[in-house]
């Protein structure tokens, strides 16, 4: 049963966040737009994992300061890495050129702000 929940949800909660992400993306100036990315990924991300029944254990929270600026580097192996990442601190992320290239994975990336 909860497989079919994912198999349905998923493919659902990709469109809303494409539909959600357009219009921000296209109406927002500059920092805005960033911003509005950058919240509306976080949220989709943690969304993702609850679909996954994926459960993170921090060990050590960061403080960060609202309006200060963080440079995150990262090694990961794997796209749940971002998803992490993401989840829990509201980010921009730099992606490859194949990335952005990619049909499908490439406009996930530009909504997401990369």
């Amino acid at each position: 049963m909860m497989l079919v929940f994912k198999f349905i949800f998923t493919p659902l909660a990709i469109i809303a966040f494409i539909l959600t992400a357009i219009p921000g993306y296209i109406l927002l100036p500059g920092e805005k737009k960033y911003r509005y990315c950058m919240a509306l990924t976080s949220f989709w991300c943690k969304v993702a994992l609850k679909t996954m029944n994926i459960s993170v254990e921090i060990k050590e929270k960061i403080n960060i300061e609202k309006n200060k600026s963080l440079l995150l580097i990262s090694n990961h192996m794997s796209y749940i890495d971002i998803l992490i990442i993401a989840s829990f601190i509201p980010s921009l992320f730099v992606t490859s050129i194949e990335t952005k290239k990619a049909f499908f994975l490439g406009l996930m990336s530009s909504l997401g702000g990369s």
